[in-house]
């Protein structure tokens, strides 16, 4: 017998529909579709048996009408190959059995972590499967790719998978014999291991149920740095898991402890024993077990099993997250062009109606490494002592929080915000954490690394594992922003800038708002002078007149709306707010910065030898102080 599995797509949307639609079962007639696609394996004959997968009929991530997993078993009747290989392709397959749901990958997880592992190397649920092969065979060229594991867990997942299958196939029998053993290199010899749901866990008595809980923990090699400091903790156990007892779930002998104190640690002030006498090994240590349980009581088990079973579900970075944002962005223009605006209005789209969290961090010349990802620093202890612990910055804080939401049925975004992203060393802040910023067209890192030491040890201490490599889950996203103009910026390389989607705003963008009438100088000086008409004449005599790049010139929002802010005859409110927010932030950037090297022409109408020469003359004269050329100038924006 051979095995294959045939994606549907945005090719065969109405197949997917037909599918769909199927009451769950044996069908009493065969359906039948015609699938058309390039790259059909030579193995492929009629007679093979194909899984068919409801696909995606969109290549944005965008949700679908129906769920996405394996939802029907048929088998190939006929193919009309083309001559070469990626030549067009024509295959019938004949369906006789719908699942009840389509089985996902979640959904194997879920049900058989275990037997799971064993067949992890198939195609489409593959743990690193990221082909879009129409067809692929189903081989079992290694350890994980266990046809008998995956009946295993479809049967899992689908309890009557296996009488109704046989019932259409009974040549499929033999495929249902088999033992789920424990993955190699985990503890003790190979030996037959059962899944347990949860409800089969709720149902044992009080010491079936934590040895079995505790068995699962040691198989999926669950005990770690993290998980026994919390199952040893009388107040963890309390706090996470509202389990009460003299000492934790697992209570480990202290060393130089007499018998009578040993026993008397395991009973309760009326001599009633609140541990098991028989031991539970894991390493070389032995741990006495805590019974205090009750069945018939969701409270004593719902808190264990819920992180039971969270510790089960595997590190997802591809979710399936859909999005209309780019993962990796830049909004770079002009001081003033709305740039953090543009951001913060995205991050509420973003995150509107969802469960999502953000983190805004603000780049600057001594930013480093340790602050951006992590590193160990001194903390105070409960007690008042000084330890080393490893700090996580807010990298990994997104990144953890986007791991944890990616292990659930419904991920949320997560979003890093880094406010003027150039006034750092970039290459130095980022680190190895560079290598990860190239996305493939999931969303998630196209490429690895491998976490440190100190990673990996925090991960397990947020996760209760780590993975073996480490790459931004497609969940995650990072925006900035950016002004090359400003003083004190750092020049980014072209591999770490093509690693972003750059957004320009433009230095007149969104400057509906902006204006409010203002009287500037005093005297035969004062004028009436709209703010926005002046920063676009300010503007074009830069650009025009002095060749000052765009990234120079003034943006509508250089100065902020509460200091231009005006009412329905388009006065100021504030003219003195206005006037002096002038001078220490345009007059000042104009001549420190922008005009620097210009600016006895600039200020060509006034005394430019000094900033306060300037700004006294402002006083007097309003806009006078840029000459009668740009009088003139000002005259036509006004016109």
């Amino acid at each position: 017998m051979t095995f294959a599995t045939l994606r549907l797509g945005k090719t065969s949307v109405e197949d997917i529909r037909l599918i769909d639609a199927q009451e769950s079962g044996i069908l009493t007639a065969p359906m039948t579709i015609s699938v058309v696609c390039t790259q059909v394996p030579a193995d492929l004959l009629p007679g093979t048996y194909t899984f068919l997968w409801l696909g995606s009929d969109n290549s944005k991530g965008m949700p679908t009408t129906w769920k996405q997993g394996f939802k029907a078993l048929g088998v190939v009747r006929s193919i009309d190959r083309g001559e070469k290989y990626n030549d067009e392709s024509t295959t019938v397959v004949d369906i006789s059995y719908i699942f009840p749901d389509a089985v996902s990958r979640t959904d194997i997880l879920r049900d058989a972590p275990t037997a799971y592992y064993w067949c992890s190397t198939l195609p489409v649920i593959g743990l690193d499967d990221h082909s879009n092969q129409t067809i692929r065979m189903i081989t079992q060229d290694s350890e994980r790719s266990e046809l008998k594991a995956f009946f295993f867990v479809l049967r899992a997942v689908c309890p009557d998978f296996r009488q109704d299958s046989v019932t259409a196939y009974p040549e499929l029998e033999p495929l249902f014999d088999y033992t789920v053993p424990n993955p190699r290199g985990f503890y003790g010899e190979e030996t037959a291991a059962h899944e347990y749901t949860r409800e089969e866990l709720m149902a044992m008595d009080n010491k079936e149920f934590i040895f079995t809980s505790l068995d699962m923990m040691s198989r999926h090699r669950l005990f770690n740095g993290y998980t026994l400091p919390a199952l040893e903790s009388r107040e963890q156990c309390s706090l996470l898991f509202r389990h009460n007892n003299l000492h934790g779930i697992l209570y480990k002998r202290p060393a130089g402890t007499t018998d009578e104190e040993f026993r008397a640690g395991m009973h309760d002030e009326s001599g009633r024993p609140r541990y098991y006498a028989d031991t539970y090994s894991i390493g070389e240590d032995e741990y006495y077990v805590s019974s205090q349980w009750r069945p018939d009581r969701e409270d004593a088990r719902g808190a264990f099993l819920d992180w039971l079973f969270e510790l089960l579900l595997t590190i997802r970075f591809e979710t399936g997250l859909p999005t209309s944002f780019e993962r990796n962005r830049i909004v770079f223009g002009a001081p003033g062009t709305g740039k953090s605006h543009r951001l913060n209005e995205d991050k509420d789209s973003l995150l509107v109606d969802t469960n999502g969290t953000y983190e805004r961090v603000t780049f600057h010349p001594e930013y480093t490494y340790s602050q951006f990802v992590g590193s160990y620093k001194p903390v105070t202890g409960p007690t008042g002592e000084i330890r080393y612990d490893f700090v996580p910055g807010p990298f990994m804080r997104i990144l953890v929080a986007a791991l944890k939401s990616g292990r659930t049925e419904s991920p949320q975004p997560h979003l890093l915000l880094i406010e003027e992203i150039n006034r750092a060393k970039v290459a130095a802040v980022f680190g190895e954490v560079f290598q990860l910023l190239d996305r493939s067209d999931s969303g998630a890192s196209e490429y690895e690394i491998h976490a440190t030491e100190d990673i990996r040890k925090y991960l397990i201490s947020e996760l209760g594992k780590s993975p073996d490599s480490l790459r931004i889950p497609d969940n995650m996203f990072i925006w900035a922003t950016m002004n090359s103009a400003d003083q004190g910026v750092y020049p980014m390389d072209t591999a770490f800038k093509r690693r972003w989607s750059f957004e320009y705003i433009g230095i007149d963008e969104n400057d509906a708002e902006v204006g409010g009438i203002v009287t500037l100088g005093h005297g035969d000086h004062a004028r009436d002078i709209n703010w926005n008409q002046l920063r676009k004449a300010l503007n074009d005599t830069l650009a025009v007149t002095y060749n000052i790049n765009e990234d120079k010139l003034l943006g509508p929002y250089f100065l902020s709306k509460q200091v231009f802010a005006y009412g329905d005859d388009q006065r100021m409110a504030s003219p003195e707010k206005f006037i002096a927010a002038f001078k220490s932030k345009v007059i000042m950037y104009l001549y420190e910065d922008a005009a620097k090297s210009v600016k006895r022409r600039l200020f060509e109408g006034c005394d430019a030898s000094k900033y306060s020469s300037v700004c006294s003359a402002f006083d007097e004269t309003g806009i006078e102080i840029f000459g009668s050329d740009f009088l003139a100038k000002y005259n036509d924006f006004e016109r």
